[in-house]
């Protein structure tokens, strides 16, 4: 009875902590200041130590917020129209910077769209939820390691899904050189999102 007390006190400490950090992550993920778009796709060979004959994906990336993002994709969709969930980190773009990031797949993959997930810094808040919720299993025996604060912590903001045209298409886009304005399709998700 006497440990249920500062259970409870815990996990409402942590609803109302999570509940301040969707807030926050409301406010901080602004669908006009994040941007991912096609480029092209050209044969190449994957970068060192591998080096095996690929298909290189181009994106151009623009984050327009004030806090560096981190890019992965979590699903592609096949020539087929199916959904293969995967985990490809393509890189980080600093605060209020446009870049360029590269998919490295199997030559003759020939995706139709991909996933992509944003990661951004947690905020404080956000690392202190973290670290409630472990210490709360660490008490109750869940969690083993010592570790709790976490200051390089990533949390998951919105997904975008990204078209990629066919050989045709683009050449079409590149011939109307509109390539930016017409390929990129942004659709939000529900923030927090997990595989």
């Amino acid at each position: 009875m006497s440990c249920r007390i500062p259970l409870v006190t815990c996990v409402i400490l942590g609803l109302l902590l999570a509940g301040a950090a969707l807030v926050l992550l409301m406010f901080n993920i602004g669908g006009n200041k994040v941007s991912v778009s096609f480029l092209k796709s050209e044969s190449t060979y994957s970068p060192f130590p591998s080096m095996v004959e690929s298909e290189r994906l181009d994106f151009a990336v623009r984050n327009g917020i004030s806090r560096a993002l981190s890019f992965e994709v979590s699903a592609i969709q096949d020539a087929n129209g199916k959904w293969v969930p995967s985990h490809y980190s393509l890189g980080d773009v600093e605060a209020r910077q446009s870049t360029q990031l590269y998919l490295y797949l199997q030559k003759g993959s020939h995706p139709r769209s991909l996933r992509m997930r944003l990661l951004m810094q947690a905020s404080g808040v956000q690392k202190a939820q973290v670290a409630l919720r472990l210490l709360i299993d660490k008490v109750c025996g869940r969690y083993k390691a010592k570790t709790i604060w976490f200051p390089r912590l990533k949390v998951p903001g919105r997904e975008f899904i990204v078209n990629v045209p066919t050989g045709a298409e683009q050449q079409r886009a590149a011939d109307e050189s509109q390539p930016l304005r017409s390929l990129g399709v942004p659709t939000p998700s529900a923030a927090g999102s997990h595989r």
